[in-house]
């Protein structure tokens, strides 16, 4: 082993030398250090199409009313101080933006009271008539078959959500073509009559089945619809709210069906009452929509129901 090592070490290639006063990896210049901006200046920092609300008033506005404290556009007022919670805040909410922490205010920020406000409680009443329809067959499966027809249990309940699953993809290219409103229209009407017609089976699974599975069809149109709504209508910082206040429709639809569906069985002597009950209800939600929800705020301006401030804050 020392003869082939010696041998190797023999023949290799020596090892290069640098030229004399010169080092053979030269380490790379350091930077220039640059001058650190003094509290009166501001360095603008945009992300590609964003300014600081992250809209298209932002190359003209945003950005330098949030760089210099102050700034404004169609009564808002824009400054650049630090976000702060909702909570701590109710009636004048503070709202971060994309690139800094902003805050607007102005007579169309104000969210308690604004036609915003009113549109996400209308979507939460119809989230609410929509689970007394779903939730209504859990009371009254109870009534309508034995202890021992699990078979028939297992097919009614599960119905629902096969239609369910199977719409909700179509609704959402619907919505986006024909419009939000007109395809949440479509989801009442058709959950209405669905569940009117469930008592006129005479018990017939397949009956129940049927018409289950219609009105999941026509409730996976439901949520669609209302995000394309939602899109129309609430900026962008206030969508994690909006969802929030929707959603405790569902929970609110879950409490009056499975706390009031049996003193409703009681009080009409009948489990068809439940489904007669929750089909009016998606009645009189069809009415609402029809009548107070509109597509676009632009058509309620139309109508002269909404501020210019306001249309203004939701082009933000």
């Amino acid at each position: 082993m020392g003869y082939f090592y010696s041998a190797a070490k023999k023949h290799s290639a020596p090892e290069p030398r640098p030229p004399e006063g010169k080092a053979l990896h030269p380490t790379p210049p350091m930077p220039t250090p640059t001058s650190t901006p003094t509290s009166g200046t501001a360095t603008r920092r945009k992300a590609p199409g964003y300014g600081a609300l992250g809209n298209k008033f932002s190359d003209d506005f945003s950005a330098d009313a949030a760089e210099s404290g102050t700034g404004g556009v169609g009564g808002l007022k824009v400054s650049g101080v630090e976000y702060k919670p909702l909570l701590a805040a109710p009636l004048s909410p503070k709202y971060p933006s994309r690139s800094t922490s902003v805050t607007v205010t102005g007579p169309g920020s104000t969210f308690m009271g604004s036609q915003r406000f009113w549109f996400l409680i209308v979507l939460l009443a119809c989230n609410c008539a929509m689970y007394l329809a779903r939730i209504n067959l859990s009371v009254g499966i109870v009534y309508m078959y034995d202890d021992e027809q699990e078979f028939e249990k297992s097919l009614a309940l599960s119905a629902f959500y096969w239609g369910y699953a199977s719409s909700q993809v179509l609704a959402g290219y619907l919505a986006a073509r024909y419009g939000g409103k007109l395809v949440l229209l479509a989801s009442f009407l058709g959950c209405s009559i669905g569940t009117c017609l469930i008592p006129m089976g005479a018990l017939s699974v397949w009956w129940i089945v049927s018409t289950r599975a219609v009105i999941g069809v026509c409730q996976g149109a439901s949520y669609p619809s209302q995000m394309s709504l939602i899109s129309q209508w609430i900026p962008w910082f206030e969508r994690a709210r909006a969802l929030s206040i929707i959603s405790a429709g569902e929970s609110l639809g879950t409490i009056l069906t499975l706390f009031g569906g049996p003193y409703l069985v009681n009080l009409c002597g009948c489990w068809e009452g439940l489904f007669w009950s929750a089909g009016l209800a998606n009645l009189a939600m069809f009415l609402i929509v029809c009548i107070f929800l509109f597509e676009t705020p632009e058509d309620m301006r139309k109508s002269g129901l909404i501020s210019n401030e306001e249309i203004t804050f939701l082009k933000l």
